[in-house]
């Protein structure tokens, strides 16, 4: 039975302007540190359960988002950015200890085959030697011993970050990776708004953020908000009911997967039913995500109120009105219910212990170190490195003995 050591949400990335800049570079002396220290003398297993990498932040436009070779580059970008972390995990390696590693939402190009092997050659260019790179390795969905932890990023519970089908999360006849809403949001519009991109919350009102972008960006604001319609129709246009069938090779890899770790492919298909439908399923629920009536409505409005004050009508300053009353009222009816639909990492948490009879499930995506009851077990979530007013947090788990520690080196 391996001691374990777990990260997640790392988010190694270029910052933006303005980005959050968290204790990223801090997970080398983290990887360090333990290679050199033991508990009981046995060698550590790091599971990185999700977003080592943030490849939707490291980007400058969505349509990088989805081809191999634009993973396979912007990888190459974030080990060139931080040499020291993948340095660290070459040495790790050549320690005896082992490396998994979970794709997370924002990392998802790890599913890639190529990239993948991009990161053994970054460790073999930093010195691990080929016996060393075996005991590399990756979960395509999650980790699971019996009777002991069950080990998910956590992204496939909320509708804006879900994938339906995690063993082939490809689109276009696999040529391309799916696209949450969420990977649209980051790469589609943060971009236009790099200092902003962690406060303009498109969850919220429509108009509640409009007032946000006039008072940061002044006369730059319309051309922001047209940027912003344009966002949309390319999200519409991008969703669809194939985002919500699971493709026939993730099917039978899932197949494959059940006979490997012994586990009935009806439990793993009861585990996907656990999890959330991905917003992308329905355009009408992207459509009201991003308040696009609100947003089209509003330009409507202003034209109206132009036309009004230039031919003096109050029949079309009634109009305005109106339309104006309908923008709000369209927006105020769908502000505040989002996130109602997707159930609470602690529900899942407990589902996952009840179906698997695992005292411990584990998650990260959800940025907030936990150790709580849940079910007839507990519930852990690994926290974040990237929030700088948070403490670096991780899982240690020793034989059945887990609990989330913060790292905090010796001076």
């Amino acid at each position: 039975m391996k001691n374990l050591l777990i990260v997640s949400d790392i988010h190694f990335c270029k910052v933006r302007p303005g980005g959050v800049v968290g204790g990223q570079r801090r997970l080398a002396e983290f990887i360090d540190h333990h290679a050199t220290h033991t508990e009981n003398g046995e060698p550590w297993r790091l599971i990185v359960n999700g977003d080592l990498c943030d490849l939707d932040y490291q980007t400058d436009t969505v349509a990088d988002r989805g081809p191999e070779a634009a993973s396979l580059r912007m990888f190459s970008e974030v080990a060139d950015e931080y040499p020291e972390v993948f340095k660290a995990l070459a040495r790790f390696l050549e320690h005896g200890h082992e490396v998994v590693l979970i794709p997370g939402n924002h990392d998802i190009d790890f599913m890639w085959d190529s990239v993948r092997e991009a990161l053994r050659s970054r460790l073999g260019t930093f010195g691990a030697r080929p016996e060393s790179l075996a005991r590399l390795s990756f979960c395509d969905w999650f980790y699971y011993e019996k009777g002991r932890i069950y080990l998910e990023h956590g992204h496939q519970y909320e509708t804006d970050t879900a994938l339906v089908g995690p063993l082939d999360p490809f689109d276009h006849d696999g040529t391309r990776l799916r696209l949450s809403l969420s990977t649209h949001w980051v790469s589609g519009y943060c971009p236009l708004i790099p200092d902003l991109a962690y406060q303009a919350d498109h969850t919220r009102s429509f108009l509640s953020y409009m007032p946000l972008l006039v008072r940061r960006y002044g006369l730059r604001a319309p051309e922001l908000f047209f940027k912003y319609l344009a966002f949309t129709v390319g999200t519409l246009r991008d969703a669809g009911a194939r985002h919500g069938l699971p493709t026939a090779r993730h099917l039978e890899r899932r197949a494959a997967l059940a006979e490997r770790i012994d586990l009935p492919e009806e439990t793993l298909a009861r585990i996907e039913q656990l999890t959330a439908s991905p917003r992308m399923a329905s355009r009408m629920a992207i459509g009201a995500r991003l308040h696009v009536l609100t947003a089209f409505l509003l330009p409507i409005v202003l034209l109206l109120g132009g036309l009004a004050a230039l031919l003096t009508s109050t029949a079309v300053l009634v109009s305005a009105g109106l339309t104006l009353a309908v923008a709000i009222v369209a927006n105020l009816a769908i502000s505040g219910r989002f996130g109602k639909a997707d159930a609470s990492e602690r529900v899942v948490a407990a589902g996952l212990n009840a179906l698997l009879e695992v005292p411990l499930v584990a998650f990260g995506h959800f940025h907030v170190a936990t150790d709580e009851p849940v079910g007839q077990g507990r519930y852990l979530n690994s926290g974040t490195w990237m929030e700088p007013h948070l403490p670096n947090t991780y899982i240690q788990v020793i034989a059945h003995a887990a609990e989330v520690r913060a790292w905090a080196p010796a001076i």
